[in-house]
Order: C-alpha cells, then sequence, then structure tokens
C-alpha cells in the first residue's frame, strides 16, 4: 500500500468540519438519524470518486509515461498551492474578525436526514480527495491494489464523521461526552481548519516538487 494514500486518508478522518456536523446533529433532534445520514453522505462521496478514479485507471494509461508522471506532479503542486492559499484567507478573516461559522450549523434542528445526506457529501475537504485519487491514478500497479487503495481513503478517511455517532450508541450517557466534544470543535474549528489545510499544502507542494526534481 503506498503511504501517501494512508497519510492523505488518515488527514481526511480528522478533518474538523464532518466531526462538528455530526456532533451538532447528535445534540438535535432525531440526531442518529441526521448524523447516520451525514456520514452516508461523506462515505458516498469518497465512494463515487474512488470509483471514478478507478474506472479511469482502468480505461486510460495514465501511470506509463513520464509526461504522466510530470503532470500528475503539477496537479500536487496546484492542489498544494491551493490549500496554502485557503489557510491564508481563513486565517485573516479569523483574525480580522471576519470568520463567520458557516450558515449550515445554525440549521441543523430544522434539516431533515435528506438534506445532512447531501451535506454530508458537500464536506470533504476536496483538495485532499483529489490528491488522493490523483496518486492512485499515477501508481502503476494493479486494479485490485487500487480498489484497495480506494476503499482505504473511503473508510480510514470516514473514522471522523463516524466516531460521534458511534460513541453515541456504544458509550454509556455520551451526552456529557459529546457536549463536550462539541463546545471543543465549536470554538477551534477554524483553527483545526487553518493547520489542516497548511498541512495538506506544504505535503503536496513539497511532493509535488520532489517528483518533479527526481
Amino acid at each position: 500500500m503506498n503511504a501517501n494514500i494512508v497519510v492523505m486518508a488518515a488527514v481526511l478522518a480528522v478533518s474538523p468540519m464532518p466531526i462538528v456536523a455530526s456532533l451538532l446533529f447528535l445534540t438535535s433532534e432525531h440526531g442518529r438519524a441526521k448524523a447516520a445520514a451525514l456520514a452516508v453522505g461523506w462515505f458516498g462521496a469518497l465512494a463515487v470518486i474512488g470509483a471514478a478514479t478507478i474506472y479511469a485507471a482502468t480505461h486510460l494509461d495514465v501511470a506509463s509515461s513520464s509526461g504522466s508522471s510530470t503532470a500528475s506532479a503539477i496537479v500536487d503542486v496546484a492542489l498544494g498551492v491551493i490549500a496554502l492559499v485557503y489557510a491564508v484567507v481563513v486565517r485573516r478573516r479569523a483574525a480580522s474578525g471576519e470568520m463567520r461559522q458557516p450558515t449550515w450549523m445554525d440549521r441543523v434542528d430544522r434539516m431533515r436526514p435528506v438534506v445532512a445526506l447531501a451535506l454530508g457529501a458537500f464536506l470533504p475537504p476536496y483538495v485532499l480527495v483529489i490528491a488522493a485519487a490523483n496518486e492512485i491514478l499515477r501508481t502503476d500497479t494493479s486494479t485490485t491494489v487500487r480498489v484497495v487503495a480506494v476503499a482505504t481513503v473511503a473508510i480510514l478517511g470516514s473514522v471522523g464523521v463516524l466516531t460521534p455517532l458511534i460513541a453515541s450508541v456504544v458509550v454509556r450517557d455520551s451526552d456529557a461526552m459529546l457536549a463536550r466534544w462539541r463546545t471543543s470543535l465549536l470554538d477551534n474549528w477554524a483553527t483545526v481548519l487553518i493547520w489542516l489545510m497548511v498541512f495538506i499544502g506544504v505535503y503536496l507542494l513539497l511532493k509535488g516538487v520532489y517528483e518533479l526534481t527526481s
């Protein structure tokens, strides 16, 4: 298994927004149904992109030429720059007091499960998801290995959004614990998001530059 795939999947798992959303849903009416729909939407989005990646890898000769390798490295560099620019924008907004919570956070009590499902599909950090797909595409390996890589991204990358839901079921008196998690993440989600984007940006930028120069 390509180590880069595991790293990207692990970073997906700690993305703060789906975890915040799950915690908000769990403390609202019909919370478990909405939190489950959110997780299905998140996992479904990763699975659909993964299936498209496998299809492209099977029908396109994307890993065999130096030109394809160079293009893949350029994609990594571009995605890294985008992530870093986004981190700077969020940081400046937070410092100036212009950073506000996403509007959907104020609507969780009124959301139906179908809307929560759509929100789950919207929340993945697609810069990282595309980078993972790019890594799977550029790896010259078998379809079976690519399927395992896609499954790793989808399953490991969904651990974060599933954790609050699982905790609400298996942990006795989980309400107080989930409330603490909710308060902590609501207070710090912007900071977590900034550092997550910085990590993604630096990682992809260095990875792309290394691939271009080696």
